[in-house]
């Protein structure tokens, strides 16, 4: 009730919903009758959300995810027709490409930045923003990585741990798929569900170990076999003929 019915209500007599149905009868007064009627207020209603509301959020996100992943994919082969991963491109192709996408992304992602300091990071502009208002600046920082990369690339292969991470590139769908079932079965819940028990710190160790252990493994492996096992498995059955495994 109000407060201006709580201040007409009688002290004596608690008024219930039952004796709110009893306003009709002969002892009933005019005083009375007036309480009730103040009593009885109508009650606001939310306006009703309709679906199409509720739905329009996560199909756009959805058609915003597909469009970035589309120009993520025609990026990437169009480095791979210009001879990007090959070698083809020169050494100051490169530098230009690593520089001007470092400094222009990273001027991009560093303008949003400061803004975003300035009004104590809002939430609803910050989750706009890592979603999808900087995956422009995130790829031109990207390719700037990549083109460094590839310009250190001659030396670092040449060193020991270089070796190791090369071979770990030729078995990767075995490596990716190996480390998702071992991870999965050690810290889901359909596994030992162990990721409940340990904090981030520790959960990076394992990955940490996870990483040490595709290194470990893959130039032994590759010294006595030409691919890693699903490589082989996926080549086999796309050529469909039987693919020499040993060496």
């Amino acid at each position: 009730p109000s407060a201006h019915a709580i201040r007409f209500m009688p002290k004596t007599t608690p008024t219930t919903e039952g004796s709110l149905a009893q306003t009709d009868s002969p002892e009933t007064n005019g005083h009375e009758t007036a309480q009730a009627a103040l009593l009885v207020e109508p009650v606001a209603q939310p306006a009703p959300i309709t679906v199409p509301a509720v739905r329009a959020v996560p199909a756009q996100r959805f058609s915003l995810i597909t469009i970035g992943l589309f120009c993520a994919l025609l990026t990437g082969l169009l480095l791979l027709r210009s001879g990007f991963f090959s070698g083809a491109w020169s050494a100051a192709a490169l530098r230009w490409l690593a520089w001007g996408g470092l400094g222009l992304g990273g001027g991009m992602t560093l303008a949003f930045t400061a803004w975003a300091w300035r009004h104590g990071f809002p939430e609803e502009a910050m989750r706009l923003a890592i979603g999808h208002g900087l995956a422009f600046p995130h790829l031109l920082m990207a390719l700037g990585y990549l083109a460094l990369l590839q310009l250190a690339a001659p030396r670092l292969l040449a060193s020991g741990l270089g070796k190791r991470v090369r071979a770990a590139g030729r078995v990767t769908l075995t490596n990716y798929v190996g480390t998702s079932l071992v991870m999965g079965a050690m810290f889901q819940g359909w596994g030992l569900g162990l990721g409940l028990r340990y904090g981030e710190a520790a959960l990076l160790s394992f990955v940490a170990l996870g990483w040490l252990a595709m290194l470990a493994w893959s130039a032994p492996w590759l010294r006595h076999f030409t691919l890693g096992p699903l490589e082989w498995l996926w080549r086999t059955l796309a050529e469909r003929r039987p693919i020499p495994f040993k060496r």
